[in-house]
């Protein structure tokens, strides 16, 4: 019988994020909400959840958020596509 991989034994950590990965997220929210020094610097965030990559700008969201309420049918005119 094989043993389980080294990196798959569960350490008894929880999976959610800690309190110091939230509180960096939510401080570079706040730091993003900010007028930038230059109109470059600004980075679009998700309306949602703060995500800064993969934004849609039609929407104003990111690429997970988006695909999740879609799926859901709460975005209208946005159907799942299939062929």
């Amino acid at each position: 019988m094989r043993e389980a991989p080294q990196g798959a034994i569960d350490s008894g950590v929880p999976l959610e994020t800690t309190e110091k990965d939230k509180m960096a997220k939510t401080s570079s929210i706040a730091k993003s909400n900010k007028k930038p020094k230059f109109s470059t610097r600004q980075h679009n965030r998700c309306k949602l959840c703060g995500r800064p990559r993969a934004y849609l700008r039609k929407f104003g969201l990111c690429r997970l958020c988006f695909r999740g309420l879609a799926l859901r049918g709460e975005i209208p005119g946005v159907c799942k596509s299939s062929w």
